[in-house]
C-alpha cells in the first residue's frame, strides 16, 4: 500500500510518513494503555461487579490524543490546513479502537480479532482507490478504521458501559497514568527518529530512513499482536512462571537470529521493487535498523511478564532510562557521523532497553512484585 502513495507523492512522502509516527505515538499511548489496564483488572472488577471508571477515562483519552495530534500537525505543516482536521478525527476513531478491542482479549476471541484486522484490511485498500481518485493520503487511514471501528462496535458491548466512577476509579486513573507516561516514553523513542529527522535532515532522509527500517517494521507488525497474545495468557497467572518466560525468550532469541538473516538475504531485491527510487541510499543502513528492530521484538516479547507481575511504576523507569541513553546516544553519534550514527544509537539504545528489562524480571526475588 505505501509504495503505491509513495509512487503518486514522492515529494511529500517524507512528510506522510511522519504525520503517521504522530499519530500512531499518540493512540498508541492512550489506547494501548487503557487496553492492557483493562485487561489486568478485569477480573478485579468483575468479583465486585462494580463496572464503570474505564468509559470516563477512554473519553479523556481520546480527546488527549486528538488534541496533541492536531498540535504537532500544525507545527508540521505550518499552521492550519485540511490535514489538521483529518489527522484530529483519525486519532480520535483509533484511539478508541484501540481500547474498545480489548474485548477480544478478554474473551481470547482471536477469530474476532482477525475478521477485525480483515476488515481493517479492506477498509485500507477502499481507501487507497479513494486517494488515488482524490490525492488525500489520510482517507486510506480515515477508511480503514472507520470500518474497522464500525465491526467493533456492532461486536462488542464495552461502549455501552455506564459513565460512572467506582471506590477504584483513582487506582485505576493512577494505573493509566504511569503506563500511559511508560508508553508515551517508549513509544516515542520508537517514532522520535521520524519525528527528529524530519527538522533535522529534512523530508527526503525521513524517506531514506523509512526505507531501510520497512522490514524491521513489518517484523514489529508480526509480533506486536504476539505481545498481545502473551498478556492475555498471564492475566490469568498468579505468580511468575519462571520456565515460561525461559522458553518465551529462547523461542524469541531463535526467530530474532533467524529473521535478521532472512532479511539481510531478501532485502535489497524486495526494497529495489517496493521503493526503487530510495533502495541505493537506503541500503546503506538496513543492517543496523533491521538488528535494532529485531532486538525490539525481544524487548516486546519479554515485557508482558514485566507488566503482568510488576508495579506500573517500573515500565516509567526503565522507559525513562531508555529515554535519557536514547538522547545521550543518538545525538551524541548524529553530529559527527550524520543519519548512520543516529542508527547506531538507536540500536545502543534498544540494547540497554532490553538488558534492563531482563535485569528487573530475574531479580524479581529482591524486588516489590505487585
Amino acid at each position: 500500500m505505501m509504495p503505491l502513495v509513495a509512487s503518486r507523492i514522492a515529494d511529500e512522502y517524507g512528510l506522510l510518513v511522519t504525520l503517521v509516527a504522530v499519530f500512531t505515538l499518540f493512540t498508541g499511548t492512550f489506547g494501548n494503555s487503557i487496553n492492557n489496564v483493562r485487561l489486568i483488572q478485569h477480573d478485579s472488577y468483575e468479583k465486585r461487579g462494580d463496572w464503570g471508571d474505564f468509559s470516563a477515562i477512554a473519553i479523556v483519552s481520546c480527546i488527549l490524543s486528538s488534541a496533541f495530534v492536531m498540535g504537532l500537525t500544525a507545527y508540521y505543516c505550518n499552521g492550519l490546513s485540511e490535514a489538521l482536521v483529518m489527522m484530529g478525527i483519525l486519532s480520535f476513531l483509533v484511539t478508541a479502537r484501540e481500547y474498545l478491542i480489548v474485548a477480544y482479549r478478554i474473551e481470547l476471541n482471536f477469530k474476532a480479532i482477525f475478521i477485525n484486522n480483515a476488515i481493517l484490511s479492506f477498509g485500507y485498500l477502499l481507501g487507497l482507490a479513494l486517494f488515488w481518485a482524490s490525492g488525500v493520503w489520510e482517507l486510506v487511514y480515515l477508511s480503514g478504521y472507520i470500518l474497522s471501528l464500525i465491526y467493533v462496535v456492532r461486536s462488542t458491548s464495552l461502549w455501552k458501559e455506564p459513565l460512572s466512577f467506582t471506590a477504584h476509579f483513582r487506582e485505576t486513573l493512577t494505573s493509566v497514568a504511569h503506563l500511559s507516561l511508560s508508553n508515551f516514553l517508549s513509544n516515542a523513542i520508537t517514532y522520535a527518529d521520524r519525528l527528529l529527522i524530519y527538522p533535522l535532515l529534512g523530508a527526503y532522509s525521513v524517506s531514506i530512513y523509512y526505507v531501510a527500517t520497512l522490514f524491521g517494521k513489518m517484523a514489529s507488525m508480526i509480533v506486536t499482536p504476539v505481545n498481545g497474545v502473551i498478556l492475555s495468557y498471564l492475566a490469568k497467572y498468579s505468580k511468575k512462571p519462571d520456565a515460561l518466560f525461559k522458553m518465551t525468550l529462547s523461542l524469541g532469541l531463535l526467530i530474532c537470529i533467524f529473521g535478521y538473516g532472512a532479511t539481510m538475504l531478501c532485502s535489497r531485491p524486495v526494497l529495489g521493487f517496493l521503493y526503487p527510487q530510495f533502495v541505493d541510499e537506503a541500503m546503506a543502513y538496513v543492517y543496523v535498523t533491521t538488528a535494532t528492530a529485531f532486538i525490539r521484538v525481544l524487548v516486546t516479547i519479554v515485557n508482558p511478564y514485566v507488566l503482568k507481575f510488576f508495579p506500573m511504576s517500573w515500565q516509567t523507569k526503565i522507559s525513562g532510562l531508555y529515554l535519557a541513553i536514547y538522547v545521550v546516544a543518538c545525538f551524541g553519534l548524529y553530529y559527527p557521523l550524520g543519519l548512520m550514527g543516529f542508527c547506531i544509537g538507536v540500536l545502543l539504545t534498544m540494547l540497554v532497553k532490553l538488558a534492563v528489562t531482563l535485569f528487573v524480571y530475574f531479580r524479581a526475588n529482591t524486588l516489590s512484585v505487585a
